[in-house]
């Protein structure tokens, strides 16, 4: 196949006609309707069952402290059918056809539709999706045969983040490295994006790229007994966390182009469900690094499943501890103590990226404090930082690792304050 990439997560529907199109104009609440009635007509919806995944992660209790309203996800895969796009017109962001370079993205295919819905979809189409209010970013990267491009999938990441996606979901993935695609990620990375990547359906040791990149969340499939897929590739050398991949409810398009619901399988579709959970996340802190979501996963996961109303309680105790947005901004004046000092402290516990405490620190004493502590090798004099990093080290308790880097501040090499 050369350096290509494919959605892989179940054997690929056949294209349907694209002529058949719906005008974009039709009322989105006659939409819903329809695609209300056409799916529980068929599949018997009720209102009292839900799926095993839903109810093991805890989702209805989840949904009561986040749907993921005011956090975009972006999903670089086939598109979206017409009928899930006109249902949730008023939740689209930005669409994009990558090949075509318009707004058209009609899903021929239904991977991209499925991985939408898990994530996305409310339970009034008779899926229920982690993430019901995020807005939906739909980037159409695949061609005919569900190929996508490095070049395409580069520019898709590229384009999320320009239009203020908050998390990209890639549920694909290559054995091949690309460098392309990880210079967008990494720069994705650096605009505090997130980017979350299946691990593969090859039942082998390793991961795909670019799920294989460590500033990407890596998602592996796990079973209704929280055992880890048969299917699923996994890794032992980079934290991959196992996401409900088995029997998922989804939606897709047959071979008439009609949207139906349909079971899906695979690390794609657990990519998706991952995604959904970031946006809460994300919702709750909506400044929050890969390593604080990843911390906090880990933190609620009970043994086997992700209890994901303990991973939402968990982000906001962090919130509640680390109080840090984005207006806080470098200023040439040394602003409280104890406000650099939480964010000093966020950047040594891991709670923060780099970037991000670069661009969130409130004072030119703490910048330089920061790039001290991580290039480990700028020299100020003591003078310039004493007055303020002593607040800071007073604040954090003479904290042994803000001493050490104040003693790099002064070319010490030791605590001048210790």
């Amino acid at each position: 196949m050369g350096d290509t990439w494919k959605d892989y997560s179940e054997p690929i529907m056949k294209s349907v006609d694209s002529g058949h199109r719906v005008p974009r104009n039709l009322a989105a609440a006659l939409l819903s309707l329809i695609l209300v009635l056409a799916v529980c007509l068929s599949f018997g919806c009720s209102e009292n069952r839900l799926p095993w995944y839903i109810d093991q992660m805890r989702m209805d209790s989840a949904w009561g402290t986040a749907d993921g309203a005011g956090v975009t996800i972006a999903f670089v895969d086939s598109g979206i059918s017409i009928e899930l796009y006109e249902a949730n017109s008023d939740r689209m962001v930005a669409p994009y056809n990558v090949l075509e370079q318009n707004s058209d993205v009609t899903d021929e295919r239904g991977h991209g539709t499925a991985m939408i819905s898990a994530a996305c979809c409310d339970k009034e189409s008779g899926i229920f999706g982690i993430a019901p209010e995020a807005g939906i970013m739909p980037i159409e990267a695949t061609n005919e045969y569900g190929i996508v491009a490095p070049e395409s999938l580069a520019q898709g990441i590229y384009w999320a983040v320009y239009h203020d996606a908050d998390v990209i979901c890639l549920s694909l993935g290559s054995h091949l490295y690309n460098e392309s695609v990880a210079d967008s990620i990494d720069y994705a990375n650096s605009r505090n994006v997130i980017v979350v990547a299946a691990a593969g359906d090859y039942s082998e040791k390793g991961l795909l790229f670019p799920a294989s990149m460590s500033n990407v969340i890596a998602v592996a499939s796990e079973d209704k007994d929280g055992d880890l897929c048969d299917f699923s590739s996994y890794s032992e050398n980079k934290s991959t966390f196992l996401i409900p991949g088995d029997d998922i409810e989804t939606l897709s398009i047959d071979e008439d182009g009609n949207t139906v619901i349909k079971r899906s399988h695979g690390t794609s579709v657990s990519c998706a469900i991952m995604a959904g959970i970031i946006a809460l996340g994300l919702e709750v802190v909506p400044d929050a690094s890969v390593d604080l979501l990843t911390d906090s996963l880990n933190g609620a996961d009970q043994g086997k499943i992700i209890d994901v109303r303990e991973f939402l309680n968990t982000m906001a105790t962090a919130r509640e501890r680390f109080p840090l947005t984005r207006s806080l901004l470098l200023s040439p004046e040394p602003s409280a103590p104890g406000d650099c000092a939480r964010l000093v402290e966020a950047g040594l516990s891991g709670h923060m990226a780099r970037t991000e405490c670069h661009l969130l620190l409130v004072c030119a004493p703490c910048a330089l404090l920061w790039d001290a502590h991580i290039a480990n090798s700028l020299t100020i004099s003591e003078r310039t930082v004493r007055f303020h990093v002593q607040g800071i080290y007073d604040t954090l308790g003479g904290d042994s690792r803000v001493g050490a880097i104040v003693g790099v501040l002064s070319g010490s090499g030791r605590s001048p304050l210790g």
